[in-house]
């Protein structure tokens, strides 16, 4: 099951370390176009944002196992699930 929405995928997205290790504005720009065309792709693929963005933590979403799979998200573990 694709889109089953009893199994959510996850990831943190950070911009904090986006153009870590940048030795000039070139390779930053460089670095930062290739975090925006990642978000573009995952944009595409109905990857969502949950809420709003804070203290530099974003949490990204879906429920397509194969779009999670694409893209790095992993099987969100609800604490306040039921066993």
């Amino acid at each position: 099951m694709e889109n089953d929405r009893s199994n959510r995928y996850e990831r943190i997205w950070r911009n904090k370390w986006l153009a870590d290790g940048a030795t000039d504005i070139e390779q930053m720009s460089l670095m930062l176009k290739s975090a925006a065309k990642e978000l573009e792709d995952m944009f595409k693929d109905g990857i969502k944002l949950d809420d709003i963005s804070r203290d530099d933590y974003s949490i990204l979403f879906t429920y397509d196992t194969n779009i999670a799979d694409k893209h790095k998200l992993t099987l969100y573990d609800d604490p306040n699930s039921e066993m």
